[in-house]
């Protein structure tokens, strides 16, 4: 459920007040250190519904770092090929 509700919040365009995107109020390292646990859980996980979940925040979390900062992530497309 918590990877539900973060893409939910990440694809949310609201800039400011509590609702506002997560993604962009998160440090560097707080950043790095969730794209590192979400390729971590996606290497692990078993359960397809799970998988399906996290792949969904992957691809959210991916296109907002795109889309924010220009970044491609790497790594996200190693895994990927």
């Amino acid at each position: 459920m918590a990877a539900v509700i973060l893409r939910r919040n990440i694809a949310s365009q609201t800039l400011e007040g509590p609702d506002a995107n997560i993604w962009k109020r998160l440090s560097p390292e707080a950043k790095e250190f969730v794209k590192t646990e979400l390729l971590k859980t996606i290497s692990t996980v078993q359960d397809k519904v799970i998988i399906h979940k996290i792949c969904n925040l992957l691809i959210e979390v991916g296109g907002t770092m795109y889309e924010q900062e220009e970044i491609i992530w790497q790594d996200l497309l190693n895994l990927i090929f």
